[in-house]
């Protein structure tokens, strides 16, 4: 949350740091199923793609995150996402989110 205020704030070093951090806690967090990491991940991409984009303008390094280009909501099952998650952090663009959403 606090990198998506950064990054509307257009504070955007301090987004892109935010914003690999989460990334990488996400993707070393056990507590959360692949269905809930990327979903987490699905939600900050927008934001992060755009700080990316802000800085690769810019000459700034910015994050590799793997396999960006190859997101795709329809591969989070929602069914599989816990209802806190769907409700703190709504994507509402996921094709099924009339279905399984909150």
């Amino acid at each position: 949350m606090e990198a998506y205020i950064k990054f509307r704030a257009s504070k955007y070093g301090e987004a892109k740091e935010l914003f690999d951090i989460a990334w990488k806690k996400i993707e070393l967090d056990a507590r959360l199923n692949s269905d809930e990491k990327l979903y987490l991940k699905g939600y900050i991409l927008g934001p992060s793609q755009l700080t990316m984009r802000y800085l690769k303008y810019k000459n700034y390094s910015y994050p590799d995150y793997r396999n960006i280009r190859k997101f795709d909501l329809r591969n989070i099952d929602l069914r599989k996402v816990k209802k806190k998650w769907k409700i703190y952090f709504p994507i509402m663009p996921h094709p099924d989110w009339d279905k399984y959403g909150v």
